[in-house]
């Protein structure tokens, strides 16, 4: 998954929250950051190795645009920052079947909203490289990695309403399905 994050404020707050059966309440999720400064990123459960990934991130600063990336592949994962790794991790449980609810800027039931802005907001079925991460922090679009066939992107929201707000179109928080665990690579930009 892939986002840009402009901050008002460091504060407890999730930048997106993936809810799943076998997990319990979590199969995805991201603090960017937490109130301690610190990125996390939780995948098929919470909150220690190999299941979250976490570092310092003196990059984020509030009222500037960031681009976070968050890359699962496999048991591996990782947290990109402007287009550089933060942090990777490896030996991570597969991302669980079953999920039932995906959050943009909250935790699951709205709680721990992000404050602050997202933009481009775009999920692929496949783990972009770190090349295509960089491209997409420079200023590139969502697109199809490598170039070749199939359809990768399975969601992608830039928030740019006509009228300047950010609704969805249909007045939901997550407009349409995604299906991001048919194998196992996935991003999540």
């Amino acid at each position: 998954m892939c986002s840009s994050d402009r901050l008002h404020n460091v504060a407890n707050s999730s930048a997106f929250w993936v809810d799943a059966v076998e997990a319990g309440d979590r199969a995805m999720q991201s603090h960017t950051p937490w109130s301690n400064g610190q990125v996390y990123f939780d995948t098929a459960g919470c909150c220690n190795p190999p299941q979250r990934i976490n570092a310092e991130a003196p990059t984020i600063a509030p009222g500037e645009w960031q681009h976070l990336a968050f890359v699962k592949d496999g048991s591996f994962k990782a947290i990109y920052i402007d287009g550089v790794e933060l942090v990777s991790g490896s030996d991570a449980a597969p991302i669980p079947e079953g999920l039932l609810s995906f959050n943009i800027g909250s935790a699951n039931g709205g709680g721990n909203s992000l404050q602050g802005l997202i933009d481009e907001f775009s999920i692929w079925s496949v783990a972009l490289s770190p090349g295509e991460i960089a491209d997409l922090a420079a200023g590139g679009v969502p697109y199809v990695p490598g170039g070749g066939g199939g359809d990768t992107v399975v969601y992608s929201q830039t928030f740019d309403a006509a009228d300047g707000t950010t609704d969805l179109g249909d007045g939901s928080v997550f407009a349409g399905t995604a299906v991001i665990n048919g194998g196992d690579r996935k991003s999540v930009v």
